[in-house]
């Protein structure tokens, strides 16, 4: 798939998180999981974490700037994979 297609094909979300750990499990979202740190700085973190009988994810947050941060995530969710890459930006208030 070209570049400009996969583009086209990516959408956007609007989210509001009061704690931006939450960044970490998007594809689990409000499930009840356990996380380990695999390594982190200042800079960001490599979080694993499992979510009993709904699967699990390895995912890499990387801040950029107070605005903006990448996103690497892969695992199941419900016996389906996922794997993609996200920038989130901060846009204002929730």
């Amino acid at each position: 798939m070209d570049r400009q297609k996969r583009r086209r094909n990516q959408r956007a979300r609007e989210l509001c998180f009061a704690d931006p750990a939450q960044l970490v499990r998007l594809e689990h979202e409000g499930m009840a999981c356990t996380s380990e740190s695999v390594a982190g700085d200042v800079r960001g973190a490599t979080i694993q974490y499992s979510c009993p009988g709904h699967g699990y994810g390895h995912t890499i947050l990387r801040i950029e700037t107070p605005r903006v941060a990448t996103i690497e995530t892969q695992g199941l969710v419900d016996g389906r994979p996922f794997g993609y890459r996200a920038t989130a930006r901060k846009v204002g208030p929730c």
